[in-house]
């Protein structure tokens, strides 16, 4: 419909409603019940009636909708109470409910809003419309979301769960933990709104055959529903078994989704290649089994305690005397017989428990060895010791690849020595390894920050010497932790092309009581596979063609990864044709236009549209020239099958078959996916690329692009992992800290770059520039700040930026000067001073008007007096240009405090009667005004000094102001007696 259509007709509907309404009530009213049966005429006559009452409130609910999406919310609520209040029984009484709540979601009127959505969502469950349930569901979770809006958190995250429960696979979901993840987060809960924001893009609003696969390199989520585990005041895990039919068994722990919660979520990472049982470490050494070998320790404590009260029993024995000397000393001898026993019993239970721990040591190395040679100890003897802190930030192992496997982590900054190394986790929750001095850690807390120095330093000593007595306890502490570290390392679930995954879960409670065993396992199945993706790269494989220049190279490159059915290279065919321009069709880039109406809250937003390749049912077209080309696996399980060709002057000539080829062609590669996902059975994807002389061609890059809801997820995390870091920074807990920073930092740098000239990517921008500084890298924080302002300069966030900044140059430049005074040096302006200076300058240069500037004044003549100068310039500039500002005050106190500190009293007394003056309500006006008549004392001006001190006597009586007010005057006193 052309724009002027749509204006006449909404004008239409406009002028039509307007006559109803202004029409007498009873003509538009429900028609009232006969009292006897209609004849067949009356009966035509009430349904003609019916329709036309259908029809008018169907015209008033399209104005009230056109109404809302022009911005008119207030009238268009009124239209919409009408539908409600004539059409009882109308099949649009739940979407004008809906829309009714939405008017006044709009309208920041949130708890009306509610009440609307409530009754909309409470009459859907009768409808039989499915617009009119799908409105309801919409509904539903607005509930939710209107209490979010309004921050009543706690009745948010009730509805948000409850939609959750009644609607599940709903793509609402996703929208419902986003808000719940912002709901944490308001409430700086960052634990829980990180597990909020894991599960964002998990729910799929259908299972369609596409959700029943899985690409390995992906990760797998699962969740467990289960209402009688998780009820008691101490959280429970549960665990699901993952088994795959190439011989994989994986076991993964589900953590619960906040206390009390009935919802488990975990996630294992998945690769190609053959199966590896990463839960064959826990065989060797688990939670049960140091449980265990701790309960032989503490028999082997209680029987030494034993052995010890026997011994002294012997030499009580054998100092006192006896009338039976005899018997006495056959006492003693049992007693000493009975400590050498219990002494063998513990020393032979230590041994049976160091023997236990030498063992699995041993086993432990041989999978290591196995899994990752560079953690061997072979590696380890023959690794350098290093005395300098290392500057590369954690990666992830390779082989072991956990959620971060394969993504590089931004550097902030050199580690300790300790930290160096391969980080790999499950999730940001997992409980990382911390850095720590201790030399033979005995307590929880020590186990907890057990370094992986130290362990290897263990790991050497054990297999030079057996485990003894003297050593077992530092052992068995340094295996748990090495144990619970390599699993989390190692866990993952290999996978090959055509592999069927089995997920089962033990219900081991039903609903009349405990199940009996193995009868109430959960199961779900997934298909290893993905759809494929061919391309022609250039020479390097990087950069994706539209034309291909004869007489050079070109890349034939597809991905595939359930075509990987070996632990070899495998091998696939592709076929080539050279076609003329008139068979060439382009691949469309779809484009979304930008809505000018207003959204309705809610609505899930579409996913962003990317370019796809072509798509034919024809390997080559009819009549085409064409050769079959045999691509090779560029190693094993890697899944990319890759093949570099020639095109020469007339043509392609590969496997002794040539395929004949000219400028103005184009050159089609074609590959038949068998196992297509997202598509029929046996799909071909195509690609072309333009044949041109050599003269050089273009080659262009598609860029994926996240949609708003990922990235706002996706920021959502990163604000949080920054807040988790400062918290684990503070805390000491180094590593830990810096691992949580780096994820968000390029969280932030991956938002920032998608959503470029938004308010997404301002905020990505400033939370950047905040985890530089949470990190300590102030010159990293300067520079994201600066990039901030560049592309933002508009920011409400710079201001704070630059402040903060200040601020913290400010203190540390403070504290070096502290340090140069004590050394008997002269203040110096030093580098964190100058930074400080120039940050705060610069806001009140560009932002004079923000709320940060008068602020940013009063640092700048914190800084100068720091660096030996009396920073009153910036302290006159600050009452001068901001008089109204509490920081006016502050600055001419600390203007008075300077020149009373070189002995310029006078100058200093005018400052503080200036401020008494001009700022009666500071709230320093006590210590002002003791000053002043300190001042006056110094100058001799008794009687002055005597009516002010004593002014401090009246109003602050009972204060330390007081006290030193009433000092001053007995010093005045004395020296008026002295001069009597």
């Amino acid at each position: 419909m052309s724009i002027v259509g749509s204006t006449r007709k909404t004008l239409f509907l406009r002028a039509a409603v307007a006559g109803l309404l202004a029409g007498p009530v009873s003509s538009f009213a429900a028609k009232p019940e006969p009292a006897t049966k209609p004849s067949e005429r009356e009966a035509r006559l009430a349904a003609a009636r019916e329709a036309r009452l259908d029809g008018e409130i169907a015209d008033v609910y399209r104005t009230a909708e056109t109404t809302y999406l022009i911005g008119d919310f207030n009238r268009a609520g009124e239209l919409f109470q009408r539908v409600i209040t004539v059409g009882q029984g109308s099949s649009l009484i739940v979407r004008a409910h809906t829309r009714l709540g939405d008017c006044a979601f709009q309208a920041k009127r949130f708890d009306d809003a509610m009440q609307a959505y409530r009754r909309a969502a409470l009459m859907a469950d009768a409808a039989s419309n499915v617009d009119e349930k799908a409105a309801g569901v919409r509904a539903d979770y607005m509930v939710g979301r209107s209490a979010f809006a309004a921050r009543q958190y706690t009745q948010a995250f009730g509805q948000l769960r409850r939609f959750i429960d009644r609607h599940p696979g709903d793509a609402l979901i996703n929208q419902a933990y986003q808000a719940i993840g912002d709901a944490h987060l308001a409430l700086e809960q960052y634990q829980q709104a990180l597990a909020a924001y894991r599960m964002v893009g998990t729910v799929l609003s259908e299972k369609t055959s596409a959700h029943h696969h899985i690409t390995p390199g992906q990760r797998l989520y699962l969740r467990v529903t289960d209402a009688d585990v998780n009820i008691g005041d101490t959280p429970k895990t549960v665990f699901a078994t993952i088994k795959t039919t190439n011989g994989d068994v994986e076991t993964v722990e589900l953590q619960p989704l906040g206390l009390r919660s009935p919802v488990f979520i975990g996630s294992i990472p998945t690769v190609l290649g053959p199966p590896r049982h990463s839960d064959d470490l826990v065989a060797i050494f688990s939670a049960a089994r140091e449980s265990s070998l701790r309960d032989q320790l503490d028999e082997a404590e209680r029987l030494k305690t034993q052995a010890a009260e026997k011994t002294k029993d012997a030499e009580k024995l054998g100092q006192a005397g006896a009338a039976d000397p005899a018997g006495t000393e056959k006492q003693r001898a049992a007693a000493t017989a009975a400590a050498e026993q219990l002494n063998k019993q513990a020393q032979a239970v230590i041994a049976t428990a160091g023997k236990t721990v030498d063992e699995a040591y041993a086993a432990t190395e041989k999978l290591v060895a196995q899994w990752s040679p560079q953690q061997s100890l072979e590696a380890i003897r023959s690794r350098k010791p290093t005395t300098s802190p290392s500057t590369a930030p954690a990666v992830a192992q390779a082989a072991g690849a956990g959620a971060d496997a394969g993504v590089p982590t931004v550097n902030l900054g050199p580690l300790p020595e300790n930290d160096a190394g391969p980080t790999t986790r499950t999730s940001l929750a997992d409980d990382d390894l911390a850095p720590t001095n201790a030399a033979a850690p005995q307590s929880e807390e020590a186990r907890r920050t057990m370094d992986q120095a130290h362990i290897d330093a263990i790991r050497l000593d054990v297999a030079k010497d057996p485990t003894s007595a003297a050593t077992i306890d530092k052992r068995l502490m340094a295996l748990t932790v090495w144990s619970k570290s390599l699993h989390r390392q190692f866990q993952r679930l290999e996978l090959l092309g055509g592999d069927k995954i089995e997920i089962s879960y033990t219900d081991e409670i039903g609903p009349n009581g405990p199940n009996e065993t193995g009868k109430a396992i959960r199961r779900d199945t997934l298909d290893v596979a993905s759809d494929a993706q061919l391309s022609l790269l250039t020479p390097d494989g990087k950069q994706q063609l539209e034309q291909a220049v004869l007489g050079g190279d070109i890349v034939l490159r597809v991905a595939d990864v359930d075509r990987d059915v070996s632990n070899g290279a495998d091998q696939i065919t592709i076929t080539l044709a050279g076609i003329s321009a008139g068979d060439h069709v382009a691949a469309a880039v779809p484009t979304t236009a930008p809505s000018t109406q207003s959204s309705t809250p809610g609505d899930v937003p579409a996913a962003t549209t990317i370019a796809q390749p072509l798509k034919s049912p024809l390997l080559k077209p009819s009549g085409a020239e064409a050769v079959t080309v045999t691509l090779g696996e560029t190693g094993p399980h890697t899944g990319v099958f890759e093949r570099q060709v020639h095109l020469d002057a007339g043509g392609i000539t590969v496997d002794g078959k040539t395929l004949p080829l000219a400028a103005g062609k184009f050159l089609r590669a074609a590959y038949r996916d068998e196992h297509a996902v997202r598509h029929d059975d046996n799909w071909v994807i195509v690609q072309e690329a333009e044949l041109i002389g050599d003269k050089g061609g273009a080659v262009a890059a598609v860029r994926y692009q996240q949609s708003q809801l990922d990235l706002e997820a996706k920021l959502g995390r990163a604000v949080s992992a920054g807040e988790m870091g400062k918290i684990y920074l503070d805390l000491g807990l180094t590593k830990r800290g810096k691992d949580y920073l780096s994820n968000a930092q390029r969280d932030c740098a991956e938002v920032a770059n998608s959503a470029t000239k938004s308010t997404l990517g301002e905020k990505a921008l400033y939370h950047s520039w905040r985890i530089y500084f949470y990190a300590g890298l102030l010159d990293d924080a300067v520079g994201a700040a600066h990039t901030l302002i560049d592309k933002y300069p508009l920011s409400e966030y710079a201001p704070d930026a630059m402040l903060q900044i200040g601020q913290v140059s400010l203190e540390r430049g403070e504290k070096l000067v502290e340090q140069e005074k004590a050394a008997g040096e002269k203040p110096s302006f030093n580098g964190d001073l100058h930074r400080a200076v120039s940050q705060l300058d610069a806001l009140v240069g560009k932002y004079g008007r923000s709320t940060q500037a008068p602020e940013a004044l009063f640092l700048i003549g914190r800084a100068k007096i720091a660096a030996g100068q009396s920073g009153i310039d910036s302290f006159e500039r600050l009452a001068k240009q901001y008089p109204d500002s509490g920081f006016a005050a502050r600055g001419l106190i600390k203007a008075a405090n300077y020149y009373v500190g070189v002995g310029d009293f006078r100058r200093a007394q005018e400052y503080y009667s200036r401020i008494l003056v001009d700022y009666p309500d500071s709230p320093d006006m006590g210590s002002v005004l003791l000053n002043r008549g300190i001042c006056q004392y110094k100058l001799s001006q008794f009687a002055e000094a005597t009516a002010t001190l004593y002014q401090v006597l009246e109003e602050h009586s009972g204060t330390d102001l007081a006290h030193d007010a009433q000092k001053y005057i007995n010093f005045i006193n004395q020296k008026r007696g002295e001069k009597q």
